[in-house]
């Protein structure tokens, strides 16, 4: 299966030395696989920003009301053009190499690992899932999971006590 979107990096700083073009799109594949290909038939484009933890703590705070930095944020493109046809692009995430290279690390994680799953979360995002009730967070969470598992990667919500 070929990605059904194509992917516009506003900056590699960082992640490009983890994972390669190819890799993400396969990502957006799994997605599709598991979500069906009818959820994203109507995009054609995704726009990533590898953005440092000054400007997504900027961002965090202007559109989230958290004065934080946080590893990823989503934000879906929604209107349309002036000719009322339905915008191609599925929208834009922002991405944060620290935190996520922190996060990995204090975790245990491996970073190619954490960078896939903060990727699906946020295109799941900008498909319209949520996680803001515990059925919401269920249905996510299973969601990324099993999105996971068919890419090789383990439970990322696992929390090994030993």
């Amino acid at each position: 299966m070929t990605c059904p979107i194509n992917i516009f990096f506003e900056e590699k700083k960082g992640l490009n030395k983890i994972v390669s073009e190819d890799v993400y799109e396969s990502w957006i594949s799994a997605i599709a696989q598991e979500q069906g290909m009818k959820r994203l038939n109507d995009y054609k484009s995704l726009s990533v920003g590898i953005v440092d933890k000054e400007t997504i703590q900027s961002l965090n705070k202007t559109y989230r009301g958290k004065d934080k930095p946080t590893n990823v944020l989503a934000f879906p493109v929604t209107q349309e053009d002036p000719w009322g046809n339905k915008n191609i692009s599925l929208g834009d995430l922002a991405i944060c190499p620290e935190v996520l290279f922190i996060e990995a690390k204090e975790q245990s994680k491996e970073v190619e690992a954490h960078l896939a799953h903060l990727f699906i979360h946020g295109l799941l995002h900008l498909l319209g899932l949520d996680h803001e009730t515990k059925r919401e967070i269920k249905e996510m969470e299973e969601l990324e999971i099993k999105i996971l598992s068919k890419l090789g990667i383990d439970d990322p919500y696992q929390i090994d006590l030993i």
